[in-house]
This record gives structure tokens, C-alpha cells and sequence, in this order.
């Protein structure tokens, strides 16, 4: 017997040596202990230990009806989850009246000749991975030897389990490293690429080279097998090729020009949305000639990419797929990054061309102008410049937009109808607001690109300058204004009146109506305390400013949105204004090296306070 059961250890023992395949292993033990003399049926569980329940994994001995019951065992009402919990072999020579067993199964067991069962958890270092039982005949029962060697058993299966879940977990980190490199170096590709391109257009305004450096850079993608870019051309309701790279100069030819209405490209510049196509010769959406060509070049697959600016179609760019390519969601996310960056170049250069054509136009006009014209092309070339890092450009397009306006109102306005007129007062009425807020972004801006040297500033004087701009607007609106004794601090004069101004004009604004706005402007002296360069703690003197006023108030909640740049909490029919005012008095703050600060409560006016420091 004692022979018998070393064999038995040692053979499935072998085989954890052998092999980390825990369904081969357990297959091997299960036919191994079948082996034993006294074994009519032997089942291995797996524990989940999630919804508590016990998994079949492997059997043999046992009847279809009997192996589908036992297919999931809870851990709650069963001999096999009593010896989880027990941990500790769980044996029963008179299974049918044994309560841990469910009676079905214990019938069926019973009709197949079995008297007795043994349940063995599996458990490695008191930690339990499942159990194993083995089912007796009448009259057989384990001697103390045998449960020795079933416990031996359980040793077994526990580390090998054990090690097949440690070597599952490293396989899974192994593969989640090589798929987190393959992103990182695709998204290295596409950081290159997307910097690349982006280069070039913030060096230079000639399309044509910013074209160039498009296609070349697109088409050295690896999945990339040739690249178009076109223009869109509104009057004649079609795409005009710019550049081409990566395909015969036959079909550079046919598609030198592509139609908005049956072509692909016309389908990205209408929906204004990236066209996927996989499957271009069977894609009626393709203009017919051109998908032919490409299908006798072998290419399959093409990806069109609109190129947008500020929500308007400026053009597209496609690429074609080498064979079998898929893109995947971060190479989109690289195209529509660089249709923004092709966009803006576009925009740029179709604005340096109309400037360059006005200033050639006055040449030509008036001899005098021309030291004028040479100025405004170097003043506009400076303010270029500084508008597309402050304000992202926003100025050219406007200009355009007001100046057609203009001339439409002024050479085509008996043309129109009323509805006609309604559209241009319209548009003319939104170009003005736009103008406004550009120019409060400038003036955001001017915070740090204009600012003055500090000086020690009378905040009641400055105070009472706004007052006096403001006079007319407090009389109208029958306000009263109380302002206490206000310090001297070192300051920027002119930030300090446009902070004040800002919040006095904000003040009367947000008033209640058919309630007089209440405003009052107080100070008083705090301590600050920052850390110095050794470490230690040092104090200085601060100055709180607080304007309260008893207008609408708003709900705290929002008290650090209200100071983000275009942010409103009511629609401009209620109360008019872009949404800088509270962004520039925080940047003036900030500035001074204080900070800004709102209480409020909806109905119960509002207190601005603005913490800045005495001596800088």
C-alpha cells in the first residue's frame, strides 16, 4: 500500500515539475488516482473565489447526469465547500443521509454503486486554490495512511496550481509591456510626424511648402502609400490638387481636379468628418476613374481627412493604405491633429496673400502711401505674430468676414430683401461681437506682454478715476456707490484701474431688477505667510479689496469657473459682455503675486475680494 501511494505522489509530482498547464495536470492526477484500487470516481474543483462557488476542471468515473449537476458547486451547502472552509480533508462513508450533500446527487451516486466520498481541499501555505474527491464502494474506507497520501496529493496540486497562476500573471504583464512599447513607439511616430508637419507651418506662410512637407512627411509613415492634398474651391464647387506623392503620374493627372458630389474627398468636405474606406473598388462613394487606377496600383484602402479651421472646410488630405492596413483610433487622432495644423497654415497663408494684395493695391493707388503701407505690413506682420500665440489667430478671418460684410452692405444692400438684410445685420452684428472678445483676449493678454514697472499706486485715486468714468452709468441707473479709505500698495497704475474697473463695471451690471445697484469698496490689512529659500515660513503684509455689491449673486459652486477665460453663467441676452472680465482682474492678481476671490449667494449680491501685497 505504502509503495502504492509513493508512486502515485510521485507521478503527479513529476508532472508538476513538467509542465504549467493546470488542464493537463489535473487530467494527469485524475487518471493517475484512478489508478488506485479503491477509487471508483475522482473530480477536481477549481475555487472562484469572486462568487464563491466551485468549478469542475476534471473527472473521470462518473455518469453524464451526475458530472452535468456538478458542473459548479457553491462553497455555501456542499461537502466540497465545507472542506474549503474546514481545510481539511471531509470524508463521509454514509453520503446519502450526509446533509453537506445535495440529495439529487447523492441519489445518483448511490444508484452508480457509490457508499463513500473524500473531499480534499487543494491548499498551498493555508491558502485553498479547490478541492479534489474521490468516491468509495460499499465497505472501503481510507486508512490513515491514505488520507496521508491524499493530503500529499492536495500539496501537490496546490503548488502546481500556484505556479500556473504566477506564471499566468507574468505571461499577462509580459504581454501588456510588449502592447504598452508597440503604442508607445506608435505614438513616438506619430508625435514625430504631427511635430514634423507642424514645424514647418508655424515657420513659414508658403503653402506650397507647407504642402510639400505634408505629403513627404505622410507618406515615410509606414502604413501610408501615397498622400493628396486639395484645396477646396467653393466657386467651382470642386477640390483642386495641390501635391501628390506616392502614385503614377497618370493618376496625378486624372485627379488634378475632383468633383464635391461623387468622390470620397467631396464626402469628407460636405459631412465635414474623416471618409474610411477599405474596400475602394467596391466603394460607390469614390469617383470612378480614380478608384479604377488606384485598383490596378493594388491599394484597397484610403483614409480622407477634411482640413478644418475654426469649424470652416479649407481643403482635404488623403492617404492611401498599404495593403492590409487598418488604421487605428491613435493614427486618427495624429490626422485630425494635423488637418488642424494644415488648417491653420492655410488660413495663415490665404491671409498673408489678401494683405499682400491690399498693400500692393494701395501702391498703386497712392505713391504717398507707401512708407504708410510698408509700416502696416511690418506692424501687421508684428501683430500677427503676437495675435496667433494670444488669441490663436482669430483676427484674420474676422477682418474678412467684416470687410466683405461691409462691402455687401454698401454695394449690394438695394439687391437684398428683408430676410436678406436680417442674414447680413446678423452676421455684421456677431463679427462685432467677435471683434470684442479678441480684443478682450488682447487685453488678457497685455497683462504680462504690456505690463509697467511697479510703483507705489493710491488705490483711492485710482478708485475714484473709474468713478468718474462710470458717472454717467451710476447716475442712469440711480446706484450708489460707498468707498472707504483705500491704501497705497506698489503696483501697475493701469492694471489697478482696469481690476477696478472691471469689477465695479461687473458690480453694476448684475444688478437685481427694479432694484438700485449698492456697491461698497472696503480694505483692510492681512498677514501672508510663504515659504523662503531655507525653508523657513516668513510673513508679509497684505491688503484685502472688497467689493460687495447686492446684485443677482450666483451659487459658489461656480466661484472658480466664473474666473475662467469666456465663461458665463447668463445668456447675452440678459446681461451682455464676452466673459473676460473676471479672467483678466485674476491675471492681474496674479500679476502682483495676490490672488482673487468670490462669496456669493443666488439673490444676495456678491464680495469680490482681491488680495494683494503691500510692498512687492
Amino acid at each position: 500500500a505504502r509503495s502504492i501511494s509513493l508512486s502515485t505522489i510521485n507521478t503527479i509530482a513529476n508532472t508538476i515539475y513538467r509542465t504549467f498547464d493546470v488542464q493537463e495536470l489535473v487530467s494527469e492526477a485524475v487518471n493517475e488516482l484512478m489508478n488506485y484500487p479503491k477509487f471508483m470516481g475522482v473530480s477536481i474543483f477549481k475555487l472562484n473565489t469572486a462568487d464563491q462557488t466551485l468549478h469542475l476542471i476534471a473527472q473521470r468515473g462518473f455518469g453524464q447526469e451526475v458530472v452535468e449537476i456538478g458542473q459548479i458547486v457553491p462553497v455555501d451547502g456542499s461537502i466540497n465547500g465545507y472542506a474549503v472552509r474546514q481545510k481539511e480533508i471531509v470524508i463521509s462513508y454514509d453520503f446519502r443521509n450526509d446533509k453537506r450533500i445535495v440529495p439529487a446527487l447523492a441519489q445518483m451516486l448511490h444508484e452508480e454503486g457509490v457508499r463513500g466520498i473524500a473531499v480534499i481541499p487543494i491548499m498551498v501555505q493555508d491558502k485553498v486554490f479547490g478541492t479534489y474527491s474521490i468516491v468509495l464502494p460499499e465497505n472501503v474506507t481510507l486508512t490513515h495512511q491514505e488520507q496521508e497520501m491524499l493530503m500529499a496529493i492536495s500539496s501537490s496540486l496546490g503548488l502546481a496550481m500556484a505556479n500556473a497562476h504566477y506564471v499566468t500573471q507574468i505571461r499577462t504583464e509580459i504581454e501588456e509591456r510588449r502592447r504598452v512599447e508597440v503604442e508607445l513607439q506608435a505614438k513616438t511616430v506619430s508625435l514625430v510626424t504631427i511635430n514634423s508637419i507642424a514645424e514647418v507651418a508655424y515657420r513659414t506662410f508658403d503653402l506650397a511648402e507647407i504642402v510639400r512637407q505634408v505629403v513627404q512627411t505622410l507618406q515615410a509613415y509606414p502604413k501610408f502609400a501615397g498622400v493628396s492634398v486639395f484645396s477646396l474651391n467653393e466657386k467651382e464647387k470642386c477640390l483642386d490638387l495641390l501635391d501628390q506623392i506616392g502614385f503614377d503620374p497618370i493618376v496625378k493627372t486624372v485627379s488634378r481636379r475632383m468633383p464635391l458630389e461623387g468622390s470620397l474627398n467631396g464626402a469628407a468636405v460636405l459631412e465635414k468628418k474623416i471618409i474610411i474606406s477599405y474596400d475602394l473598388p467596391h466603394d460607390d462613394r469614390a469617383e470612378p476613374t480614380t478608384r479604377q487606377l488606384l485598383q490596378q496600383a493594388g491599394y484597397h484602402g484610403v483614409v480622407v481627412v477634411p482640413i478644418i479651421y475654426k469649424d470652416k472646410v479649407l481643403g482635404t488630405y488623403s492617404v492611401v493604405l498599404s495593403k492590409n492596413a487598418k488604421i487605428t483610433e491613435q493614427e486618427l487622432d495624429m490626422l485630425k491633429s494635423i488637418s488642424t495644423t494644415v488648417g491653420l497654415a492655410m488660413s495663415n497663408a490665404r491671409y498673408v496673400r489678401q494683405i499682400e494684395a491690399e498693400i500692393k493695391e494701395r501702391q498703386q493707388v497712392e505713391e504717398e502711401l507707401k512708407l504708410y503701407a510698408a509700416e502696416l505690413e511690418h506692424s501687421n506682420r508684428e501683430l500677427q505674430d503676437f495675435a496667433y500665440v494670444a488669441s490663436h489667430d482669430l483676427q484674420e478671418p474676422l477682418r474678412k468676414i467684416q470687410a466683405f460684410g461691409d462691402r455687401l452692405e454698401q454695394r449690394y444692400s438695394d439687391l437684398l430683401d428683408e430676410r436678406g438684410l436680417d442674414y447680413l445685420s446678423r452676421m455684421q452684428s456677431a463679427a462685432t461681437r467677435m471683434r470684442t472678445q479678441i480684443e478682450d483676449l488682447l487685453a488678457f493678454s497685455r497683462v504680462t506682454t504690456a505690463a509697467q514697472p511697479f510703483s507705489w499706486v493710491d488705490m483711492s485715486k485710482i478708485v475714484a478715476g473709474v468713478l468718474s468714468d462710470l458717472e454717467i452709468r451710476i447716475e442712469e441707473m440711480g446706484a450708489v456707490v460707498e468707498v472707504n479709505p483705500l491704501p497705497m500698495i506698489m503696483a501697475d497704475s493701469a492694471q489697478m484701474r482696469q481690476l477696478m474697473l472691471n469689477l465695479l463695471s461687473n458690480a453694476l451690471k448684475f444688478h437685481r431688477p427694479g432694484s438700485p445697484p449698492r456697491v461698497q469698496i472696503s480694505s483692510h490689512y492681512v498677514q501672508d505667510y510663504a515659504e523662503v529659500a531655507d525653508g523657513r515660513m516668513a510673513s508679509r503684509q497684505m491688503v484685502q479689496i472688497v467689493v460687495q455689491d447686492n446684485g443677482i449673486g450666483f451659487d459658489e459652486k461656480y466661484q472658480e469657473r466664473i474666473f475662467n477665460l469666456y465663461e458665463r453663467l447668463h445668456s447675452r441676452r440678459e446681461y451682455e459682455g464676452t466673459g473676460m472680465g473676471l479672467a483678466i482682474c485674476r491675471k492681474i492678481a496674479l500679476r502682483h503675486n495676490g490672488r482673487i476671490q468670490a462669496k456669493s449667494q443666488p439673490g444676495q449680491g456678491a464680495a469680490f475680494i482681491v488680495t494683494l501685497p503691500v510692498e512687492q
